[in-house]
């Protein structure tokens, strides 16, 4: 011990490790002439694929996990053109268990400790090693790393309320990347391999009390797990690599001690093809003799005897896991040219894709994406970790805390159910999903929910609801055939609005470039479309723009507001004069009808906000008045909130900001918390009573073979408790009906203050950015066919988030459990590349 210094031996003469207490910009390796190396802090946002990093799991405690780790890395450290890095992210019982020092001493090399580990060798005492087990006289090669740190030999969660020193989830990953990082940086273009060791078994909590799976799986990195070979240990094993592969994580191989069991012939035979993933592989089990039994034959002599028996293994291994790693990167480096070559993407011109993003993994709300790197720039092949700004087009419900919930509740309607016919059966997943969606955003009107697959199928369901309900209010259906040949049942609706691609559902909006000849010449626009009013901060106040519909006017000052929250007073603007004004507009729409013969059968409302027609926020007002008058004339209205529902726009229902309510509703995209695919109508007791009778004929006639899949229900249920419970998510407000703010006013002010900026909308998840167009080079294209926001949007996924603009108009969407704290940091990142 030196002064205001500690030092640890090393496995390497004449090396020794000093933690300069001075300073805590990092650690420094000081080497016999004292010559140093400080060792910096990257903020790495990607991960060096270049580099084979594995993690070590194991299915329980004591089953060898350090010892295999220190012979694959023994192994490794053989090829002198290698460097070798083990690290221990969390290790309790230090400094007297210390599993970086043992793999330093079977390997010959060096042990080091981060800061938050060093804190205990400063005030504890000194510490003998192993020496150089297998006496390897070779250069030393093989680092390994002690991260965090506790004295007492327990569980880390449990050493963090005994000794104090916590550490979050975000601090290990974030060291973790660090230390990969500066590792892949050093001795430039040499041959790397990197082995983590986890600490306990998979489902060992982390220090934060979080399951160490689930910490670990933030990086997705590949893993070897090592089995129990002891009585009760097939179960142990199966059931880890089960809580892998949940996860998505790859196993390479299996490898378990021989206690004389065999248990490592009942995993092999229970692992078979199909277990490895979708590559359709069998994960290979490897069994090693077993360990020297008595702790008092634990010695130097029996390890290295154990080692040398165990070289055989520990190379095949090693070579599996080097293959699999080589055929990782052969998958990632020609995914695009397969992509290019096989896939269709919907709403894209291939011939000006430029570049095709690969995503390996999702993490959270972010993604990793594949970058194959430039010799030029020495950059090598990596994962880049972005921010999936468009929430997979709409769909995303959870951060990384929650994303577990919805794969175990998947995982759970799979395993019960899998696939059961739904038409006069029932069962429970369906059951709870409706009672809540009864209690939750139809609540108050709703009393039938039909169950369907996506977002448009949902709106032509509705569609066949609506005019039903329609006929039957207005006795159309007792006219005679010549009467009926005549009718014309029209919906009314908003020009802008889109409510899917399927034939019925285009029919329902206006004409637009995704309802083109080119697209569909089937197209036959049935309805009545109005101009609408729009809602958003522009230049620091929320203003309504009139200018799409100059038969309404109004003063300025009517036109303006102090807050979001004078903008929602429905009591107070439903009896000023724009009211009045939104009345007379509607109603001649409603009462002058071009055609004597056409009826408005439906009132669709994509509700709050237009979402592909170019996110325009409908003053709330306006379709609140809409609804109104549709009701006073028995005509059922339609509410799409595919989209905008389920807490997307900041409440549990888009309607609510309007206050009305609707006879028939649609929700889909955020239903499932961004799994897969599943859509609901819900209605009204009097539009189900309209489908009433003895004939099958008078029966709601539509449905698919996967309706009300117990998968997708399983998922929405644990979707829709995680949205509408504060403990899991926080961003609830006190009286639990709406979100809190996310998007910092202030920043949001100031960035609608900018030139460049025409308008902008916070609410609830959604943020939405447009960019002017008047005076530019691109005034003409204003649209989805502007090209304006490429350079904003190429400079943001430069900074690390995806965004999918529509034209001139940017949005960036988090989900409902999103931080506020997130939020500010995208916003920052945003108003960096705006120019002011």
């Amino acid at each position: 011990r030196m002064l205001g210094q500690v030092s640890r031996t090393s496995f390497k003469p004449g090396l020794k490790l000093f933690i300069d207490l001075r300073t805590k910009q990092g650690i420094r390796f000081l080497s016999s002439d004292g010559e140093s190396h400080k060792r910096q802090r990257p903020q790495p946002r990607s991960l060096n694929l270049s580099i084979p990093s594995y993690v070590v799991w194991g299915s329980g405690t004591n089953v060898g996990k350090t010892l295999i780790s220190a012979g694959i890395c023994n192994f490794l450290s053989k090829d002198q053109e290698r460097s070798v890095m083990f690290i221990k992210p969390v290790q309790t019982g230090f400094p007297e268990d210390s599993d970086a020092d043992t793999v330093a001493a079977v390997c010959g090399g060096r042990s080091e400790v981060g800061e938050h580990a060093s804190q205990i060798l400063i005030n504890g005492p000194e510490v003998s090693y192993f020496p150089d087990l297998l006496h390897q006289d070779q250069a030393c090669n093989v680092l390994a790393r002690t991260e965090f740190a506790w004295s007492h030999a327990v569980g880390p969660h449990l050493a963090v309320q005994m000794e104090g020193r916590a550490v979050s989830d975000e601090q290990i990953l974030q060291r973790l990347q660090e230390e990969l990082s500066t590792f892949g940086e050093r001795g430039g273009g040499a041959k790397k391999f990197a082995i983590i060791e986890t600490a306990g078994a998979v489902n060992s909590p982390a220090p934060s009390g979080t399951s160490q799976v689930d910490l670990l799986r933030d990086l997705r990195l590949p893993g070897i797990l090592i089995g129990d070979g002891q009585i009760g240990g097939i179960s142990s094993t199966v059931s880890a690599m089960e809580s892998l592969l949940l996860r998505g994580i790859d196993i390479s191989c299996i490898v378990m001690l021989d206690m004389g069991l065999r248990n490592e012939e009942a995993v092999a035979n229970m692992v078979k093809k199909g277990f490895g993933g979708y590559t359709g592989k069998s994960i290979p089990v490897f069994g090693l003799p077993p360990l020297p039994r008595r702790r008092s034959n634990f010695s130097a002599a029996a390890l290295r005897s154990w080692f040398l028996q165990c070289q055989d293994k520990f190379e095949k291994v090693t070579k599996l896991m080097e293959a699999d790693h080589k055929e990782r990167l052969q998958l990632l480096a020609s995914a695009e040219e397969r992509a290019r070559s096989s896939v269709w993407w919907p709403f894209t011109q291939h011939d000006l894709v430029q570049s095709v993003t690969h995503i390996d993994a999702r993490a959270g709300e972010d993604w990793w994406v594949y970058s194959k790197g430039s010799m030029s720039r020495e950059a090598p092949p990596a994962l880049l970790r972005w921010m999936d700004g468009a929430a997979s087009w709409w769909t995303q419900g959870v951060d990384a805390r929650l994303h577990q919930l919805l794969t175990k509740a998947l995982a759970y309607g799979c395993g019960r159910y899998g696939h059961v016919l739904f038409p006069e059966n029932s069962h429970e997943a369906a059951l709870q999903l409706t009672e809540r969606i009864l209690k939750g955003p139809a609540r108050g009107w709703g009393s039938r929910v039909f169950f369907s697959d996506d977002g448009s199928t949902a709106v032509e369901v509705a569609l066949k609801m609506a005019m039903r309900k329609f006929m039957r209010t207005h006795s159309l259906l007792e006219k005679s055939p010549e009467e009926l040949s005549k009718l014309k049942v029209r919906i009314m609706g908003l020009k802008g609005s889109y409510h899917g691609d399927t034939l019925g559902a285009m029919n329902a909006q206006a004409p637009s470039v995704f309802t083109g000849f080119k697209q569909m010449p089937w197209y036959d626009p049935k309805g009545v479309w109005l101009d609408i009013p729009t809602l958003a901060i522009v230049k620091g106040e929320w203003r309504i723009d009139l200018s799409a519909i100059p038969q309404v006017t109004e003063q300025d000052s009517n036109l303006t507001f102090a807050s979001w929250e004078a903008a929602l007073d429905m009591p107070k603007r439903s009896v000023s004069s724009l009211a009045t004004s939104y009345r007379k507009y509607i109603t001649s729409h409603f009462d002058n009808l071009p055609d004597e013969n056409i009826k408005i059968g439906a009132l669709v409302l994509e509700i709050a906000m237009h979402g592909a027609g170019g996110m325009d926020f409908i003053d709330p007002l306006f379709q609140r008045i809409l609804a109104e008058e549709a009701t006073k004339r028995r005509i059922p209205v339609i509410a799409d909130e595919v989209f905008s529902g389920m807490w997307r726009l900041g409440m549990q229902t888009a309607c609510s900001m309007g206050g009305f309510h609707p006879d028939i509703a649609c929700y889909s995209k955020l239903l499932t918390g961004g799994t897969v695919p599943l859509a609901l109508t819900v209605a009204s007791e009097d539009v189900f009573q309209a489908f009433t009778g003895s004939e099958k004929s008078e029966a709601l006639l539509h449905g698919h073979s996967y309706t009300a899949h117990p998968i997708g229900c399983s998922v929405a249920i644990a979707a829709f408790d995680i949205f509408s419970d504060p403990e899991l998510n926080p961003n609830l407000s006190a009286k639990q009906d709406k979100l809190v703010e996310l998007w910092p006013m202030d920043k949001v002010v100031a960035l609608s203050q900018r030139a460049v900026v025409k308008r902008v909308v916070p609410l609830g998840t959604v943020l939405v950015l447009e960019l002017q167009t008047v005076g530019s080079s691109e005034q003409a294209f204003e649209g989805y066919a502007s090209s304006l926001a490429k350079p904003y949007v190429e400079k943001l996924r430069e900074r690390g988030i995806f965004l999918r603009p529509l034209g001139n108009v940017m949005y960036v969407m988090v989900t409902p459990t999103t931080s506020p704290s997130k939020c500010r940091e995208i916003l920052d990142l945003i108003a960096d590349v705006i120019p002011a």
